[in-house]
Order: C-alpha cells, then structure tokens, then sequence
C-alpha cells in the first residue's frame, strides 16, 4: 500500500485537525477519535477517544484520553483519562484525574492528581502524587479491584478508600479507610 492510499485509509479511521506519520509514530493536533486499528506508536496533542483500538508501542496524550475495549503499552496522559474494559501492559503515568473500570494495568501506574478512582481493575504498584500542595491525594479501589503491589503516596499524605477490594502489599505514605 502506497503513502497515498495508507494517508486516506488513516483519515477514514481518524478525525483531528492534522496527522503526519514519522518513523512509525503517528502524530495529531487536535481532536482524534479511532476505531478498531492497529498502531505501532502514537502521539496525540488534544483530546482522543478510543474504541477497540491496539497501540503496540508509546502512547502520549496531552489532553484527555477515553478508552473503551483498548489493548494499549506504555501510556503517559497530561489530562484526564477514563479507560473502560481494557488492558494496559506497560507502565502507565497520567497527569490528571483517572477513572478506571474493568482494566487491566500490568505495570506500575504512577497518578499526579487529587483523585484516582479503580473499579473491577487489577493494578501493579500504584504511586500517587498529589496534584495540590498540602492535600492528601485519594485512591479509590471499588468493586474488586486487586492491587499485586504496594501502593506509595510519594508527597506522604495519601488515603487509600478500600470498598470489597484487596491490596497484596503495603500502603507506603498514607493510610486505608
């Protein structure tokens, strides 16, 4: 498949304002939304919002990532992400509120932000910033979601809300409610 046909197959499965591809990184400014497609990397500087969608490689989103039935890598969110039924087999770090449900994280996560909220998930080690200075930083685990790890609030002032979940690990800097 030529450069021309691959762009316009692109632009069927993507919408955003500007898409180039670079040593196999795909690039957007602006709104993406993408469907059941393949890619090896990719690099989004506004919102994207997935559905069946692989990356195979990084993903970076400056803006806010939705997920749905997303089989993803390494991710690195400056924004807020809310990922729903899907597996994230490298190491996750989001700037910004996440809500997550039915997900898989096989790394570790590393969250910057007030408020993380786990539902039904299975997590790794999980360290938590908070995002504003002398207040706690919150972590919800709800509805069985099993933390294999130890969850480290890095600033020391963290609270772990535990509703019929589990924790194989320590709670380092913060406290379980």
């Amino acid at each position: 498949m030529n450069r021309t046909s691959l762009t316009a197959l692109l632009s069927l499965l993507l919408t955003s304002t500007s898409i180039f591809a670079a040593d196999k990184c795909t690039h957007s400014a602006g709104n993406m939304v993408v469907g059941k497609v393949t890619m090896q990397c990719l690099v989004v500087a506004g919102s994207a919002l997935f559905n069946g969608t692989t990356i195979k490689g990084s993903l970076k989103v400056a803006g806010s990532l939705n997920a749905n039935s997303a089989m993803l890598n390494n991710v690195d969110v400056t924004g807020s992400m809310n990922i729903n039924n899907s597996n994230i087999d490298g190491s996750t770090k989001i700037t910004g509120a996440l809500e997550a449900t039915d997900t898989s994280f096989l790394d570790k996560v590393q969250i910057t932000a007030i408020s993380s909220i786990f539902n039904h998930c299975i997590t790794k080690n999980i360290f938590v910033s908070s995002s504003k200075s002398g207040k706690p930083a919150y972590l919800y685990l709800n509805n069985h979601s099993v933390v294999n790890g130890n969850i480290t609030f890095v600033n020391g002032n963290g609270i772990v809300k535990k509703n019929d979940s589990e924790i194989n690990g320590d709670v380092v800097g913060g406290k379980v409610e």
